[in-house]
């Protein structure tokens, strides 16, 4: 499938290119995470780099709070569903990391969904 778009490459030149390509792609989110952690390690207080270094874990208890709040959470969540769900925020930040870009963590099934006359119509839950 690749020689259709190997531009008149053999196989060895191909991969070469694919493997230059995973070098540059490692060096620069290493770069990036370098400048993050000196950007971070330059803040004054202590309580302004703890908030920037544990940003997912923030984001993942405010998402609980929000979900508790509605019984968005089943009583029948386990230990290891809470950690996959965290992982998913994990996720979520190592991809606005390694691109730059914010990603947000959003639900299949919205944990409200209200018609036009404003009556709640759906309840999805918050589980992984």
């Amino acid at each position: 499938m690749l020689d259709k778009f190997s531009c008149g490459m053999n196989a060895a030149e191909v991969a070469a290119e694919a493997a230059e390509t995973e070098r540059e792609t490692d060096a620069c989110e290493a770069k990036r995470k370098a400048e993050w952690e000196a950007w971070v390690d330059s803040l004054p207080t202590k309580h302004q780099r703890y908030f920037h270094r544990n940003r997912v874990r923030r984001t993942f208890e405010a998402a609980m709070v929000r979900a508790n709040k509605i019984n968005a959470v089943p009583l029948w969540l386990t230990d290891e569903q809470k950690r996959q769900i965290f992982q998913i925020y994990e996720a979520s930040e190592a991809l606005h990391m390694a691109t730059g870009i914010p990603h947000e963590v959003d639900h299949t099934i919205q944990l409200v969904g209200k018609n036009k006359a404003g009556d709640q119509v759906i309840c999805g839950l918050h589980v992984p």
